[in-house]
Order: C-alpha cells, then sequence, then structure tokens
C-alpha cells in the first residue's frame, strides 16, 4: 500500500462542485430531508425535582434549527407532561409564543404517581417527520412531599451477600428533627406482594432500635419495610447494601463507521455498567491469541486506540479491569474507504480519505451538513491510495456538523461528526460579588455585563433561576447551550454533559471529539431511490392554531362539509366576533389567554363542530418513538439531615404538615374552572366565572358547566350540592355547540421583598429566583436583587438565554445560606 500523502485544496478552481442556482448541492437537495423539523425547542424548568401539590414554572426558546435565532414562525406551543415509564399524559396545554419565546405554569396535582416525567413541547415546525426522534423535552422527577417519618440507617458491614445476618442502627425523626420516642415500630418482610415473616419493636428515648434481620431474609428478592404505628399510611423500604459483581458493557465506534483491513483505523470505545454509568477499564488487543496493545479508558468510560486488521486474522478485546472479559471484534470488511479527522484548526478542517483493496481512481464526495441542512460539499478523485483535504471553515456554522463521504452512486459509506466551536456566543460575566455563604433572608445583588463576540451589547433575552441544590443534579445539569450543541443532535445518553462546555476544563474540546465518536456513529441502508426522492412530509402535521372544522346535516340525514359560505358567532367571556366561513369549512379562532371560546353557527340549519386535537396529533407522531438523548437524572433524592432541620426550626413557626387540609382536589379543580366546558343560557346550568354562582342572573353571557356533586351559590344567596336533572338530553344541545380551550394563563412567580414586608414568617422556599425574561438594558447591564428564605443549604444560581443572531450564552455560579 502507498501511504505517501498529498493535500487537495477544495477550492472552486480545483474542484467540481455540483452547485444548484442558490448555490446548495444538488447532490444534497436530493439527500436531504425537506421533513425534518425546522424549529427547535429548549425547555427549561424553575428546577429538576417537583413535590405533588407544587406548580412547575417553565420557558420555552422555540429556535431556527439552521441558525438558532429565536423563531417567529408560530403562535401557538403546545405542552403536554408524561410519565416516563407508563407514558401516560397527565397534563395538556396551550400556551402563546411571541417572539420566540414562551412561559408559563402548570400544577402538579395530588393524585398524580411519583416517577420521572417529561415535559415535552410542540410547534407546527418542530415536529413533521414520523421517524424524527423527540428532542424537545425536559426530564423532571416528581416525588411525595416530604415525609413525616424520616429514618436514618447504619449498617454493621458496608455491604452485604444473600445468607448473610444483618445488624442495623435505625433512628427516626420527623421533618421537624424531633425522635418519634417510645413508638412502636412494625417490621414487614415481602416477598412479592405477600408477607413471609414481621416482628415489633420499639424506640427508645432518641428515636433508636436495633434491628436484627434473620439470614433466612437477606436476599435481594425480598423487600422489608418499616412503619411507626402512630404514622398511617407511610412505609419506609430499608434498603440492604447488597454486593454485586460488577457488570462492564462495552461498544466500539470505528471512526467513519466501519473496522477496514489494511487502513490504520481509529476506534473508539464507551464503557458502562448495567445502569449505563460510565466505567473506567484497562483492556488489550488481542491478535491471534497475542496480546498486541494495551489501552486504558480516560474520560467518563470513553477513550480510544489505533488497530490496522490484517488478512485472515481474528482479533477480540480482552477487559483486565474492573471485570474479565473477552468481546469479540465486530465484523472487519476486506476492503473499502476510510475516513478520519486529521487536524480541526481555526481555519481549517484536514480530513484523511484513505482506500484499501479497491481499484483506483475512484470520484468520491465530501459535504458536511447540520440537522439536514447542507452547507458545503466537493467532489474529490482519489487516484492516491492516500488524499488529505483541507476544508476552509469560513462557510461553516459553529455548530455540530455531519461530514459525510459518498462513493460514486452517491450512497453514503462513512461519516463523522465535528463540532466547530462556539466562541461566537454570548459572553456573560458577573461583575457583583457573590459571598460565600448568607444569613436566612439576607438581601443578595447581582450585576451581570451581556455582551456578544464583537464586545457589543447585545439584543438578548435571558433568564435567571436560583434554587436550593437539594432540588438539583449538578452532574445532570444541562443548559440552553448544551441543548442545542448536544441534545438537538445527539442519540444516546450523556454523562455530565455541562462538562464540555466548561471552559475549567482545559481538555473538554478533545473529550467532546471522544463523545462525537460514540455517540455520532451510523450504519448506513439507503437504497438509491430513496436518495434520489424528496421525502415526502408527514400527513400528521400540527397545526399553528385551534382548527375547527364545520359539518351541516344533508338530505340523506347524514353529516357532511359545509356547501356554501356561513358565518358564525365566536363568544368570549371579554367580547364576541362574527366570523365568516368559506366553503372549506374550516375555521382558526383567534385564542387569547385563559378563555374558553364558544361557537355557534348563525342561521337556522343544523351545524356540528369538530375541534381538531392538536395532542391526538402530537400522540400518533410520536407513536413508538423515543426521546432522545436522555441524560442520567438520580431519583436518589438529596434529604436533609437532622442538624440542618433544627437549624431553621423554633418554637414559634408552624408546619403545615400538623393541620389536616382537606379538599384539596376541590381547590384545585376551582383553580381549573376556566378549563371546564363553557355553558350558555339556553343549553342548560351554568356556573358564573367570577363567583360561583348557578345560573347567575348578573352573568347572563353563560359560564362553565357544573359538576355533579360541588356545592355553588344561588342568586338568593344560599348555597346548594349541585345535582344532574336525569330528564336533561344533554347529549343534543351539546352537539350543536364548538368550545375550544384558550392559552394557558400566564401567572408571576411571587418572591418577598423583605426590605418592606414581615420577616417573622417561616420562609420555605426551594426556588428563590424564577425570573423567565430578563433583557440586558443599552449598555449590557442586568441588575437583580432578591432575598434568600429560612432555608440553610447550597443554592445554585443560573443565567442563561439568547441573543436575536442567534448567540447563545450561560453562567451559574453557587452560595450557600447558613
Amino acid at each position: 500500500m502507498n501511504y505517501r500523502t498529498f493535500t487537495n485544496y477544495l477550492f472552486l478552481l480545483s474542484t467540481l462542485f455540483l452547485l444548484g442556482q442558490d448555490g446548495t448541492s444538488l447532490l444534497l437537495q436530493e439527500n436531504h430531508d425537506f421533513s425534518l423539523p425546522t424549529e427547535d425547542i429548549y425547555i427549561q424548568t424553575d428546577r429538576e425535582i417537583y413535590e405533588f401539590s407544587e406548580t412547575i414554572w417553565f420557558k420555552a426558546y422555540i429556535l431556527e434549527s439552521r441558525s438558532n435565532i429565536p423563531s417567529q414562525k408560530n403562535q401557538t406551543l403546545y405542552v403536554q407532561l408524561r410519565h416516563k415509564e407508563s407514558k401516560e399524559v397527565v397534563y395538556k396545554g396551550k400556551y402563546k409564543i411571541e417572539s420566540g419565546i414562551s412561559n408559563g405554569s402548570l400544577f402538579l396535582e395530588e393524585s398524580l404517581n411519583s416517577g420521572r416525567y417529561t415535559i415535552e413541547a410542540y410547534t407546527s415546525s418542530s415536529i413533521h417527520h414520523d421517524s424524527f426522534p423527540v428532542t424537545s423535552f425536559k426530564t423532571i422527577l416528581i416525588r411525595s412531599q416530604e415525609a413525616k417519618v424520616l429514618m436514618d440507617a447504619d449498617f454493621d458491614k458496608p455491604n452485604y451477600i444473600s445468607g448473610n445476618d444483618v445488624k442495623v442502627n435505625l433512628n427516626f425523626y420527623n421533618n421537624k428533627g424531633s425522635n418519634f420516642e417510645f413508638e412502636k415500630v412494625l417490621i414487614k418482610h415481602y416477598r412479592g406482594t405477600k408477607v413471609i415473616g414481621s416482628n415489633v419493636l420499639e424506640t427508645d428515648t432518641n428515636g433508636d432500635i436495633k434491628l436484627y434481620i434473620n439470614k433466612d431474609y437477606v436476599k435481594p428478592e425480598i423487600k422489608t419495610t418499616l412503619s411507626l404505628k402512630s404514622i398511617k399510611d407511610q412505609e419506609i423500604d430499608l434498603n440492604i447494601p447488597y454486593k454485586s459483581e460488577k457488570q462492564v458493557y462495552i461498544d466500539i465506534f470505528p471512526e467513519g463507521g466501519k473496522l477496514i483491513q489494511g487502513i490504520n483505523n481509529k476506534v473508539a470505545f464507551k464503557a458502562t455498567d448495567e445502569k449505563g454509568y460510565p466505567v473506567d477499564i484497562n483492556a488489550e488487543v488481542i491478535e491471534n491469541e497475542t496480546s498486541i496493545l494495551s489501552f486504558s479508558s480516560y474520560h467518563h468510560g470513553m477513550g480510544f486506540f489505533n488497530i490496522q486488521p490484517k488478512a485472515n486474522y481474528n482479533y477480540k478485546l480482552r477487559v483486565t479491569h474492573p471485570v474479565e472479559r473477552t468481546i469479540d471484534v465486530s465484523k472487519i470488511e476486506p476492503k473499502g474507504i476510510g475516513l478520519s479527522l486529521i487536524e480541526n484548526k481555526d481555519k481549517f478542517l484536514k480530513v484523511k480519505i484513505e482506500n484499501s483493496g479497491l481499484i483506483l481512481p475512484i470520484n468520491v464526495t465530501l459535504a458536511i451538513q447540520s440537522k439536514g441542512i447542507p452547507y458545503w460539499q466537493g467532489e474529490v478523485n482519489l487516484n492516491k491510495d492516500i488524499i488529505i483535504v483541507k476544508i476552509p471553515k469560513s462557510d461553516l456554522p459553529k455548530r455540530l456538523v455531519e461530514l459525510t463521504l459518498y462513493n460514486e452512486n452517491q450512497l453514503p459509506i462513512a461519516e463523522r461528526l465535528i463540532f466547530l466551536g462556539n466562541d461566537s456566543d454570548l459572553k456573560i460575566k458577573r461583575l457583583s460579588a457573590l459571598e460565600d455563604t448568607y444569613k436566612p433572608k439576607d438581601k443578595i445583588e447581582l450585576k451581570f455585563k451581556v455582551q456578544n463576540h464583537s464586545g457589543k451589547s447585545p439584543k438578548a433575552n435571558l433568564s435567571l433561576r436560583v434554587y436550593d441544590n437539594a432540588f438539583y443534579e449538578p452532574d445532570f445539569y444541562t443548559d440552553i447551550v448544551v441543548h442545542q450543541y448536544l441534545f438537538s443532535n445527539l442519540k444516546g445518553r450523556i454523562y455530565k454533559p455541562f462538562y464540555y462546555f466548561d471552559e475549567a476544563n482545559k481538555h473538554r474540546f478533545s473529550h467532546l471529539d471522544l463523545l462525537l465518536l460514540t455517540h455520532g456513529w451510523r450504519s448506513y441502508n439507503y437504497s438509491k431511490e430513496s436518495l434520489y426522492s424528496i421525502k415526502r412530509l408527514s400527513n400528521n402535521k400540527l397545526e399553528d392554531s385551534q382548527k375547527v372544522m364545520i359539518y351541516e346535516y344533508g338530505d340523506d340525514k347524514k353529516l357532511k362539509k359545509i356547501t356554501s359560505p356561513m358565518s358564525a358567532r365566536l363568544v368570549y367571556p371579554s367580547k364576541v366576533l362574527d366570523y365568516q366561513i368559506g366553503i372549506d369549512g374550516i375555521i382558526y379562532p383567534p385564542l387569547t389567554e385563559n378563555e374558553m371560546i364558544y361557537i355557534k353557527a348563525i342561521g337556522i340549519k343544523e351545524y356540528r363542530f369538530k375541534a381538531v386535537d392538536a395532542f391526538e396529533k402530537i400522540a400518533i407522531i410520536n407513536k413508538d418513538k423515543e426521546l432522545k438523548p436522555s441524560i442520567f437524572l438520580n431519583e436518589k433524592i438529596v434529604k436533609r439531615n437532622k442538624n440542618d432541620l433544627l437549624r431553621y426550626v423554633s418554637e414559634n413557626n408552624v408546619f403545615l404538615d400538623e393541620v389536616e387540609v382537606k379538599g384539596s382536589k376541590k381547590r384545585a379543580a376551582n383553580i381549573d374552572k376556566w378549563k371546564r366546558k363553557r355553558v350558555y343560557p339556553g343549553q342548560g346550568d351554568y356556573v358564573c366565572y367570577q363567583y360561583n354562582v348557578l345560573n347567575c342572573v348578573n352573568h347572563t353571557n353563560g359560564g362553565y358547566e357544573p359538576v355533579e356533586g360541588e356545592m355553588y351559590g344561588l342568586n338568593g344567596g344560599r348555597s346548594i350540592v349541585y345535582r344532574v336533572s336525569k330528564k336533561e338530553d344533554t347529549k343534543k344541545r351539546i352537539d350543536k355547540f364548538g368550545y375550544i380551550d384558550g392559552y394557558e394563563l400566564k401567572k408571576e412567580y411571587y418572591m418577598p421583598n423583605y426590605a418592606i414586608e414581615p420577616t417573622d414568617l417561616l420562609d420555605l422556599r426551594t426556588t428563590l429566583v424564577w425570573e423567565p425574561n430578563l433583557v440586558p438594558d443599552e449598555n449590557g447591564y442586568i441588575n437583580y436583587t432578591f432575598y434568600t428564605s429560612d432555608i440553610r443549604s447550597s443554592f445554585s444560581v443560573h443565567l442563561e438565554g439568547v441573543d436575536r443572531q442567534g448567540n447563545l450564552g450561560s453562567v451559574n455560579y453557587k452560595f450557600r445560606v447558613k
């Protein structure tokens, strides 16, 4: 094989470019998937962990896929909350988009199950293609409210195996730090749902018990629980630390996609445990039972080695640490063309194209695209075994791109992901001093300076959040920079994603390249015909606004589309609009915040209205889709220890868990009254929105539909429990009308001002600041003042956002309240 190299400069005069009239590649126009989403959505929440009966505050950045510029294409954001395991959608809502930004809130009902949930957001331009993965989501954890009983466990061994006896000292205390003295503790052992053993112990004056568990109950398949006699409906799992053999899974990723015989292949690898967490390994390459090289992981379980496979040789990987195992190397191609990145400098990319076993010359094509959008292409005459291609970066986007190699038949044969930098992003600098520690209800003043890469003050929209680290997973933190550069491009799970954009990590770009090698590999299985045809848009496309279809009865008494123009009356709580409808029978009523719209046809004919449910289309499009990529959200919650609890408890404080609160579901239903079906006079009973009066004589424009068993006021001042009349035929009257929910109402997050408000009330806010819309002044400055709560903990400060040119930026800091 000839290993001599030469540099081939792909400029306009020295190569053949296949360009269309608009300057883009004809080949890439043919291969480009025009049904890919044209908008990316990044969702930010006030924190990552919530409890029931709390409110999730969120902000959505709707950005153009190509430029990251805030999009002006859509006005409606469809948001749903879905349980990640069961896939059940527990909330749906529509939110107003203004200049590419939307923000809102949603309340977590007590009826929800604990576990991981995803907040998903969609627009008509962010979800098209049936096979495109869902990337516009945020994973959160919802747990039950803080338990009335807390327990610390001190085992006599660091870990156990099946058949060991267990001795453990247990301490029980409440969420104010007080011990449970002389309490009866019931211990149960379960196999599945069946109780196979139990006993009762009593705590001492310190709330302690010494528990001995016989070896017959010490097995991973047996669950042990504890409960206090005085506290009903709360069982605590005793998690016995079992010792298990470490499982290691290794995947290898040849650069370009395939191992080719006779070529010096760069092979990246990734080692993980049974839960998907990275594992550091030591290993060696075995060639025909002989070790030829050793290698180790050096970043989050990842690393690489170089190998030049020989004909008729067998290759394996032998792991020597932390476990011993042997792995067969994937298929080695006897001949082919390899692609590798040599250099990624400021002005140029250097790429090596290497031939093994194929008859030369061969014409190949290099193409660079990002998110389905073509940026650059050049044809190369491969008349040597090795060609070095130098590609100018001046016209390439500062982001993650795909470098793809096509053969003479325009079929992709190799691909490589490359990150071209983010030096054009916003520069956010904190100017105010931030103390290491503060006192409860202390005043904190923040000052930031925001500049673009030219040093000018940009027109930017940013958000600020400050919250308790007990509700935050720092190892898995993500922000708008991480999401747009990594999450919207990559598949697979990413460990510590923020690491790659933290300037304190001097090797972050080389480690990022390793991440791309282990996450960006694709195996192609394309037909030639598919590459020459533009893929059709999905039929299940969302509408930007609420779509309503109108039908009339024909002579055969069957429903059909209207055949002549007609008028409809749109009745809002605050206004009435008359709307002219064409013969297509479709209407898009203007949506407003927190108002249900009632639609009635004007005329003597009978019409039926059908509102097209956008969320039903979302469910159809997303059927069998995975949410990608995913992060490692740790479900083990940080529990406050007894000392932290005691620090902010005094005799004058009243805790909510000491009061039995009833009717919470009724309160939630009352808050939700605007979402109920609107009823107008003549349709049946209604309840006015303002005073909750049944058939209110002061609100003759109607109200929301009453609920069986709820209590409402009467016009005379009395109250009754509502009962639905059994004689009333509700189906006929409802079918004649149409109802549409408006946008969800925007609310303001409450933050106290202790300069003027009393300080003697207990403040247990875990989110100190939620400010979704901050705009720097004309000089780029942001000033913000807030107060700490009574919680003594570590807090994080996050500021992030985007300017009108699509430049992204973020900073984060920490402080402690003692």
